[in-house]
C-alpha cells in the first residue's frame, strides 16, 4: 500500500465517527460515500449468504452452486474493485442456512474461516 492508502485506512475509523456524529446531531440520514455492486458470473448461482470481514475492505460470500468466494471491496470509496472474486473454493454440502465465522492468521496477512451449518448429511 502506498503512503496514502495506509493514511486512509488508519484515519478511518475516526473519520466515519465524525461523520456519524455530525449527521446525528443535523438528524440527517447518513448517505453512502461509495456503493459496490458485486455480479458473480451466472454460472457461479445467487449469492445466498455474505459476510464483512472486520475492516470492511473483504468479503466472503457464498453461492447456490456450492462455492465460497473472497471478494476485494477496495481500499477508499473511489478504488476500482475488480469483476472477479481474489479466491474462490467449492464447499459441497453447505446450504443458505450457515455461518461465516473468520478471525486472522497470527501474522496478520491472512484469515481463519470456518462455516457453521445447523444440519449435518
Amino acid at each position: 500500500m502506498t503512503l496514502s492508502e495506509l493514511e486512509f485506512v488508519a484515519t478511518a475509523r475516526d473519520r466515519y465517527l465524525t461523520r456519524l456524529w455530525t449527521e446525528m446531531e443535523r438528524s440527517m440520514p447518513l448517505i453512502p460515500i461509495s456503493t459496490r455492486i458485486l455480479i458473480p458470473h451466472p454460472s457461479q448461482g445467487s449469492v445466498n449468504n455474505m459476510s464483512l470481514i472486520p475492516g470492511g475492505r473483504f468479503l466472503i460470500c457464498s453461492t447456490s452452486t456450492n462455492l465460497v468466494q473472497l471478494w476485494d471491496l477496495g481500499v477508499t470509496p473511489h478504488t476500482m474493485i475488480t469483476h472477479r472474486p481474489l479466491a474462490s473454493m467449492v464447499v459441497w454440502g453447505i446450504e443458505s442456512d450457515f455461518e461465516l465465522l473468520m478471525h486472522p492468521t497470527p501474522d496478520g496477512k491472512g484469515i481463519f474461516l470456518l462455516l457453521t451449518c445447523s444440519r449435518h448429511e
